[in-house]
This record gives C-alpha cells, structure tokens and sequence, in this order.
C-alpha cells in the first residue's frame, strides 16, 4: 500500500515538474499546431535563438527562417502527419542571422483519437560539439542514435501531460526527477539505459543509494564541494557540473556532466530535475589528445637531431635519385627517337615494297621494246619488212611507251611525296604548306598499309588553307593516328572509315580525327596519352605512338589534344592549335 500510495503521489506530481522541465530543460523545445504556427517556445528557444518569445508565438515557424527544410532531402511534413518521427542534425539562424548546428527532434503529438495535433521541436546545440569534434582528429562519428519517440498508451492522460512525456522520453540526455527528500520521482529512457535500472527499481529511493558513491550515504560532497543536486534542493538554483561519477546497476562507475534545475511550487523547492550525459567517450578523446601533445612535445625536444640526420640521409638518397632520374629521361628520350626511326622504317620498306610495282612494269615494256626493235632491225636489214609489221610495231610501241610512262610517272610521285614527309619528319624547319597537299602526299606514303585493307579515308580541308608551321610534326601526327586506327580500331577484313576534318575558329585551328572502329573502353581514355601504354604489347605495341603525339602537339606545337569515345561509336581525337603559332604575319 506504501508503494501504491507513492506512486500515486508522484503521478499527482508529473504536471509540475513536466512544467519545470520545460522550463528548464537545456534543450530548446518549440510546439507548434499543424500548420507550423508557433504556440510554445522556452527559455533556451530565447537565448540560442535571439528571439523574444513574443516575437516567436503566434509566427509560422517557416516565416522566421530557422530552419531550411526544402534543401533536408528525408524531410517530409507529410510523413510527420502521418506519425512518424523526425530526427537529423540541421543548421539553424539565428535572428542576426548567424548559424549554428543543432541535433532537432520533430515529435508529432496526437489527440486520444491517435490524430496528429501538434509538432513538438526538440533542439540541441551541438554547434559546441562539432567544433570539439573537428580538433580532435576529425572523430565526428561518435553520436549514437537517438531513441525515438514512444507513444504513450494511457488514453486518460490529459493532451499537455501526453505532451510532456513525449518529450520526456525522446530527450537523448538521462534525465531523472528527486523530491525535496532526494528520493527518485521519475526516470527516462535514456536514464535507465546509461544506469541499468528501471523506473520501478527506483521509484521513491534515495538517489545517493543507487546512483552516487558505490551506495555510501555518508557521502554527501564531491570534490568540487556539495552535491550539485543537492545543492539546487538547498538554494533553488540551477547548478551544472561537468564532470561527476555515476555508478550503474553493475557497480561500475562512469563519468556524466549533468545539470540539477530546481522545481519551484510557489516559490517553495519540491524536487529537482537532472539532465544527465554519459561523457566517457569524450574524457577518452581529452586523454588521448593529451597524450598526443605529450608525445607531440617530446618528439619537438629531438626534432632537430633526427631533422639533421635525417636530412644527411635523404641528400644522398636525393642525389641518386637524381642521377637515375636522368638516365630515365635519356631511355625514354632514346626510345621515342627510337620509335619515330621505327615509324619512318616501316615507310621506307613499305614504300620500297610499293615502287617495285611500277618499276618492275617499267622494266618490262622496256625490255619489250627493245625486244620489238631488234626483230624489225632484223627484217629490215634482210629486206623482208611488211607495212603490216611496221605498223604493228609503231602501235605496240606506242601502247608500251603509255604503260613505261605511266609507271615511271607513278613511281616518281611515290619517290617524291615519301622524299619529302621523310625530310619533313627528319628536320624541325618551319615552312609554308599547303595542309591538304601535304595530307595527300602523307596518305600517299601510307599506301603500302592502307591497300591491304578496305579502309577509306575521307579529309575535310579548304583546298587553299596555308599553314606555317613544322610539316614533319603534322606528318608524324596523322601518320601515328591513321597507324593507331588501322592496328586497333578495325577487325580483319573490316571496312573502316576515317574522316579527318580541319576547322578555324576565331583565334584557334580545331583538327577533328575519328574512325568509326571499336573506341577505347573507358577505364583506358585516362592512360592512352602516357608512355609506355599499350593493350597490344603481345603483338609488338610499344605504348609509345600516342605519346608522342601529345608531346608534339603540347610541346612543339603549343596546342592541346583530347580524346573522346562518342555514344554512336569509335573514336575521336580533338586537336586544338593557336593560329599564332601557325600562320605568318
């Protein structure tokens, strides 16, 4: 009966101190209807946010600007009205217009008919925290959840109690009620997780017994002088602590900071209210940062000694890495004059290949000629020659004269357009050239690999476009990139095309190469330009084409290279050249 009357006692009591914890709760706490019209805002609401609470009720909590919920992306009014909690971490305005972070709570409050009524905004400066968080070695992950709102069953409950307790139970700090005895009125949630203990366990037992100095009742002072708690029973006035010792149902002690705010009935103390945190996790930071900066005072004593040594060490190291950094650029140097001879090779054997043709047919209408002149000489002289055989002979001299000219003619336009694209790719002379000319003479001398495919090559050029610049630089570009395309683009016995289109817009020339082959996968396009790369080593690739020409383009021409692979297919590569740099004043 004692128990049962006890309860009811404190029953009785809730609706005060619910009304001083409002009060006096450390955390700002905002009621608002279901539009968002503010009907309540407490004493914390005032001072964080600058705002009279006549400035505040009666406003819509959107029209003061507090919070910007458009731009929070799991923020939904719609799902607050149909009961569900709301917890995240927002920046908030001040009046003058300042931010700072807080840990919000939108609660929805219900009638007995379980309708949503009202929103009850729970906040906590934790503006405090991040900046403690951010110097303490970014260990920003050390909030946990925050236990949600329970919905309070008792439909007798009048609407303001139902209020309170939501509040009550979704608060993330331990917060338990004493009368003026010291005996336990109340626990949250929160509180009976961080101590073990559950409401019933406590109910009207002194706190000292359970929660203070392992049960030591004699105990009445901490270190700092009287019991905080205490000492708001005996003054009425709020008293904060930042660093007492709890101990938990299992008899092991762990550090709070807590805050005991005086319940006041007519100006007469009847209890307390303490809002509590378990501050474990943040006295460990502290000891490792102090830790950190013994380590970090001892390591500046010797830091010159080990500087100094150190330093003597890395000269050395320095020195050859700067010796095998020199012999590394003149290898990779060497190797890519190697490749350029190598390129310029495979031209000379093609084009030697390809003259034979024509001048093998020269020989042999010459060697018929003669053969036909000593047969009429022969006639002739042993008087038996025909008209007829006259005749024949002019005309089969004729037709084999056509077919020597013809042939010497093509085997002297081979000869020639290869004599200049190899002087041209073998001197650094700027000169004046005609770029579609000079495109003709280079796909003249890739004829040896272009008859062995039925790739077709399209080229997009004004007739006239003069341009003064390095003509062995563009013969050694479109060489590697017509090479590159006809290597790995196409498949065997694949008919490609690649179109080569020339563009001036306003300061700068664009050149556009693109084939209509297989592209380059998209994990390549970062790599293609670097030495060395190749996804056909197996086959012979030295990874060295495309290097070069970036480094010609970059370097000797001043220009810039891309490449791209479009959505319909193949590739492309957009070259971008200064007419500064290739056209005479």
């Amino acid at each position: 009966m004692l128990k049962k009357d006890l309860t009811a006692d404190c029953f009785s009591k809730s609706k005060t101190w619910s009304s001083y914890l409002l009060k006096y709760n450390p955390n700002t706490i905002i009621v608002t209807d279901i539009a968002g019209n503010i009907e309540y805002v407490n004493a914390v609401f005032t001072s964080l946010s600058g705002y009279l609470p006549e400035e505040a009720v009666g406003r819509n909590i959107q029209d003061l600007r507090l919070h910007d919920f458009d731009n929070i992306f799991d923020f939904s009014w719609k799902n607050l009205l149909h009961g569900d909690v709301w917890e995240g971490e927002i920046p908030c305005r001040k009046k003058n217009g300042a931010f700072l972070s807080e840990q919000v709570f939108i609660l929805p409050i219900t009638n007995g008919n379980g309708n949503v009524v009202r929103f009850a905004f729970i906040k906590r400066d934790v503006t405090k925290y991040k900046r403690v968080e951010t110097k303490l070695f970014k260990m920003t992950e050390v909030l946990g959840k925050r236990i949600h709102a329970q919905k309070a069953a008792e439909l007798e409950f009048a609407h303001l109690n139902r209020l309170h307790e939501l509040i009550l139970n979704s608060a993330a700090e331990g917060i338990f009620g004493v009368d003026i005895e010291g005996s336990i009125t109340f626990m949250n949630p929160a509180a009976e997780k961080m101590t073990g203990y559950k409401t019933d366990e406590l109910l009207g037992r002194y706190y000292q017994d359970y929660l203070r100095y392992g049960g030591d009742t004699t105990l009445k002072k901490t270190k700092a002088g009287l019991c905080p708690i205490l000492n708001s029973l005996r003054t009425g006035k709020a008293h904060h602590s930042f660093e007492e010792i709890f101990v938990n149902k299992q008899k092991k002690s762990f550090p709070v900071q807590l805050v005991s705010s005086p319940i006041l009935e007519d100006e007469t103390v009847i209890g307390a209210v303490i809002t509590f945190n378990d501050i474990t996790e943040e006295l460990r930071i502290q000891k490792a940062k102090d830790q950190a900066e013994k380590e970090l005072r001892e390591l500046n004593e010797t830091l010159e000694q080990r500087v100094n040594r150190r330093t003597s060490q890395l000269s050395g190291a320095n020195k050859d890495l700067l010796n095998t950094l020199e012999q590394l650029q003149k290898t990779q140097s060497h190797l890519v004059q190697s490749e350029k001879m190598a390129s310029l090779g495979g031209l000379v054997a093609g084009v030697a290949h390809e003259i034979n043709t024509p001048i093998g047919i020269g020989y042999t209408a010459a060697t018929h000629i003669e053969k036909l002149g000593k047969s009429l000489e022969k006639n002739f002289h042993s008087g038996c020659m025909t008209k007829s055989e006259l005749q024949d002979y002019l005309r089969d001299t004729l037709e084999t004269s056509r077919l020597l000219c013809s042939n010497l003619n093509r085997a002297a336009d081979l000869i020639r357009s290869f004599k200049q694209v190899a002087i041209d790719q073998s001197g650094e002379v700027k000169r004046v050239f005609h770029a579609r000319q000079y495109l003709d003479e280079i796909l003249l001398s890739l004829r040896p690999i272009l008859k062995k495919t039925r790739h077709s090559v399209q080229i997009d050029c004004p007739a006239k476009m003069e341009l003064f610049s390095f003509p062995g630089a563009f013969s050694q570009i479109f060489t590697n990139l017509i090479t590159n395309s006809v290597t790995h683009a196409f498949r065997d016995s694949e008919a490609g095309s690649i179109h080569i289109h020339f563009n001036i817009h306003e300061d700068t020339l664009q050149i556009i190469y693109s084939d209509n082959g297989r592209g380059i996968p998209p994990k390549y396009l970062d790599q293609i330009f670097e030495p060395f790369f190749t996804t056909n080593r197996d086959k012979g690739g030295s990874g060295l084409g495309l290097h070069i020409i970036y480094n010609i383009i970059t370097q000797q021409l001043l220009g810039s290279i891309s490449c791209r692979c479009p959505d319909k297919g193949g590739t492309e590569f957009i070259i971008t050249l200064p007419m500064a740099e290739i056209e005479r004043k």
